[in-house]
Parts: C-alpha cells; sequence; structure tokens
C-alpha cells in the first residue's frame, strides 16, 4: 500500500466549454477504464491506496475488493493506528458523461508507426477509420457543398494543386475533428514524454486543404504556422510518396515563414489513401510526387486520378 503524505479526497470533476477538464485526464488516460469514482467507491468507505498519478489515487475499498479513482485532496489523513483511509463523505459524483463516451475510442487501437523524436512528433496513422478514404473524402465533399465550392480539379498546370487558402479561404472541414481526437488520446498515452504531445488541449482549424493532380508535388517547407502545433493530415484519393527531416538545421521557427532549414535525418515513407500523417508543423517535411494508378475504387471519379490532404492543425 502507497502511503499518502496529503490529506484527502474530491471526485467532482468540473466541466468546462469543452467537456470534462483535465482533473480526469489521468483517469481517462488509465487502463482501468471501468472503475470509476462515484460507481464502485462509496462515502466513508475504507479504502487501500494503489497508486497515485497527478493528483489522482487510485484506491481499493477494503472488505469490498472494489477498486476506484478518487481525487487524492479529498482523501483523510490516516491515523497512526489506522492501515487505510476513508472516502471523505459528500465528495463523490456521477461519473462525468464525457468519460463515456470516451469508452469507444479507449477500445479501438490504431495502427500507429512512429519516425519521429523526443523533441519532434512524427508519425504515420494507418487508415484510422477503416475505409481506405472513404470517409475523408465524404468530410471533404459535405464541406465543399456547404460553401457551394465545386469539388477542385487541378490539372497538371502550374505546381499542379488547388489550396484552399487561396480558392475558398471560408472553407472547414469540421468532420475530421474527432478522429483527430482519438488519435491525439492514443498518441498521449503511447508517446507521453514526447515535446508538445501533452501540452493543454486546444481546439483545431481545419481550413488548409490541398488537392493534388496526379503530377503534383510539395518541396521542401516548414509550415507558416507557430511552432507546437500538431498538424493531423488527412489523405484521400492516390497515394504519393512523402518524407520528412527531424533534428533540421536552419529551420526559420518564426511564425509565418516556412523555410525548412538543412540536415536532419530524412525519414521517408507511402502516404496511402484513407491514413493520416501526424507530426509537429515545423519538423520540416514535403511531398515527393503522387503514385498514379493507387486510387481505391470505393472513392469514384473524383480522386482516381488525384490527392487530397485535409490538414486538422491544433490551434495556438
Amino acid at each position: 500500500m502507497a502511503s499518502l503524505q496529503v490529506g484527502v479526497i474530491a471526485t467532482h470533476l468540473r466541466k468546462d466549454k469543452r467537456g470534462v477538464t483535465g482533473l480526469r485526464k489521468s483517469i481517462t488516460l488509465s487502463r482501468h477504464r471501468k472503475f470509476f469514482i462515484g460507481k464502485d467507491v462509496h462515502n466513508n468507505d475504507k479504502v487501500e491506496i494503489l497508486r497515485l498519478k497527478q493528483g489522482f489515487a487510485y484506491v481499493k475499498v477494503v472488505g469490498r475488493g472494489v477498486r476506484g479513482w478518487v481525487q487524492a485532496k479529498h482523501l483523510n489523513t490516516p491515523s497512526s493506528s489506522k492501515s487505510s483511509i476513508a472516502v471523505r463523505k459528500h465528495t463523490l459524483k456521477r461519473e462525468p458523461r464525457q468519460v463515456e463516451k470516451d469508452k469507444t475510442t479507449q477500445s479501438r487501437q490504431f495502427t500507429i508507426v512512429s519516425y519521429g523524436t523526443q523533441k519532434e512528433l512524427l508519425c504515420l496513422v494507418k487508415d484510422p477509420f477503416g475505409d481506405k478514404g472513404v470517409t475523408v473524402q465524404k468530410m471533404l465533399s459535405q464541406a465543399l457543398d456547404k460553401i457551394g465550392v465545386s469539388k477542385p480539379m487541378p490539372s497538371s498546370r502550374g505546381d499542379g494543386t488547388w489550396k484552399s487558402w487561396k480558392e475558398a479561404g471560408h472553407l472547414r472541414v469540421k468532420g475530421l475533428k474527432s478522429m483527430a481526437d482519438k488519435i491525439l488520446l492514443q498518441i498521449r498515452r503511447e508517446h507521453p514524454n514526447v515535446a508538445h504531445v501533452m501540452t493543454k488541449h486546444r481546439d483545431y482549424d481545419c481550413k488548409d486543404v490541398n488537392v493534388y493532380h496526379r503530377s503534383g508535388s510539395k518541396g521542401r517547407h516548414a509550415d507558416a504556422q507557430p511552432l507546437g502545433l500538431q498538424n493531423f493530415v488527412f489523405s484521400t484519393g492516390l497515394s504519393c510518396n512523402a518524407s520528412a527531416w527531424p533534428g533540421a538545421h536552419g529551420v526559420d521557427y518564426r511564425t509565418g515563414q516556412t523555410n525548412g532549414g538543412w540536415g536532419g535525418k530524412q525519414v521517408s515513407m507511402k502516404l496511402e489513401s484513407g491514413d493520416c500523417w501526424v507530426m509537429e508543423g515545423k519538423t520540416p517535411h514535403c511531398i515527393h510526387n503522387c503514385i498514379a494508378g493507387t486510387s481505391p475504387p470505393e472513392l469514384g471519379k473524383w480522386l482516381a486520378d488525384r490527392r487530397a490532404s485535409i490538414l486538422i492543425r491544433q490551434k495556438d
């Protein structure tokens, strides 16, 4: 049994505009999700502390064997003659709704391949929707229809790329935000020590979209957005060959600058329809080329010889 140095447990989990606050994060990230405060642990139960984590205690009720999370500051301090702690009266409340909603998120595991370092997140999430990009294309199509913009069909002229910030500045692909949240939750479980991963969660910008002709590409660059914003790049249509350079030198980290510097460890990968590329946007990266004939037939004609990428980026 772990010893508790400070007083008591309050199991109330306050809510804010985005749902349950950070007080419950250590609980939702726990493997013991079926045990929650207010469900199996009751007022004045005698408990043993099994684990302490980020201000919460994982406890076992003496005599019943039931376990649950409680907020450590509201545990009554044990006397020297007792080997257990009582949960203070009137501190347990019902499990927040948001936690219930997250149960499906926790039960599904995505295939996430890491290419990054402790300083720079760089991951490839293989087809998180499990439908070869059908849902990603649908979300983009609906967002275009909502603002009355026809499906972009770039040709080989110029750089072969349609860019929303030039052609449709009011486009917003909000439907992909929830999947970005689910991916981030698993990344936080698997890579909690990587820079910026555990930063307090913010909402997302979902306005940047590229549609590439099969001949389109994008050279080495760093994103213009500020350092520290994780970027979830959802792909649909043609596969492409891409690279990134963690540990690069000479990158211009100022907001608005896109100089990709030089050097760094080049890591290359193939992005297929449905995949999500997750990175800190100031890590230099590029799209070498699209691969003709790789668009899944389920997507139909629009992206048969094109690739779309939708950027869901954390806000500053």
